[in-house]
């Protein structure tokens, strides 16, 4: 059957149907920015209540499925739809699966967005705003204040440092989403400021790893594992430093299509 379009504004011409892939991208990436309201609320739960602390993890999920649910019922809409530039518009045919399944709506992405775009791109930013949310909330962890070129520092900096360094690292996987330069232009000086820190604090990553470790293991009540810290002490500086170092080189990576999409 032929599906009747209810949108006058939508032409068929500039839009493409979006693909299952591309849905389930859409819903992780709204599952990574569902979890840094998430994890604040549990943080200030439990600092209020901690009879209630280690909630299920199981309970995170429905209550994302819940409030997607809702958006996309409802609204037609989600933070992760709106980044990868897919549109959901209504029609009038019931008989198809994909009608039944968004309720009457169907997902459509931007021919402009497609062509931009590359899945190496995507496959970036989408791992950038998994470290990005991972950043902003690190400071409800049991992280210890993080070493910042070559100095120690106390809780409040710490959380201002991870605060920060998740807002640019967001900032940089919106702009690969969009296939936007800027990702290059603020993603390589970021990470090299980040790396230049990471070798100055070099001396200080020991005593920080052997605190993370008996944080990490105290919080579910654990006992430290036999060479468990000397193991992380081996191995958490070269892969701070390596991960800054992969950072880079994938952006760099992505220069010619970010230059490209800007032409």
């Amino acid at each position: 059957m032929v599906q009747e379009l209810l949108d006058p504004t939508f032409d068929p011409r500039a839009w493409v149907p979006a693909r299952r892939r591309r849905l389930l991208l859409v819903a992780y990436i709204d599952l990574l920015l569902f979890s840094v309201p998430w994890a604040l609320f549990v943080s200030a739960l439990e600092a209020a209540f901690p009879g209630l602390a280690g909630l299920p993890s199981a309970t995170r999920f429905l209550v994302f499925a819940l409030i997607e649910g809702c958006l996309l019922r409802f609204r037609a809409w989600s933070p992760g739809a709106l980044l990868l530039g897919i549109r959901f518009v209504p029609i009038r045919e019931h008989s198809v699966a994909i009608d039944r399944l968004w309720q009457g709506l169907v997902p459509y992405v931007s021919r402009h967005t497609k062509e931009r775009e590359s899945w190496y791109t995507l496959l970036l930013a989408t791992w950038t705003l998994n470290e990005g949310c991972k950043s902003l909330v690190r400071w409800t962890l049991w992280n210890p204040p993080v070493p910042f070129f070559g100095q120690a520092t106390d809780e409040v900096t710490s959380a201002a440092i991870y605060l920060a360094s998740g807002v640019f690292e967001v900032a940089i996987a919106v702009w690969l989403y969009r296939v936007d330069l800027k990702a290059a232009l603020v993603g390589v000086p970021y990470n090299l400021v980040q790396l230049a820190s990471a070798v100055l604090s070099w001396q200080l990553w020991d005593a920080w790893v052997a605190e993370m470790v008996v944080r990490r293991r105290n919080y579910p009540g654990l006992p430290i594992r036999e060479g468990e810290v000397e193991w992380m002490q081996a191995l958490t500086p070269e892969l701070v430093v390596g991960a800054l170092a992969v950072g880079i080189v994938l952006l760099l990576l992505a220069v010619p299509r970010l230059r490209q999409a800007a032409a």
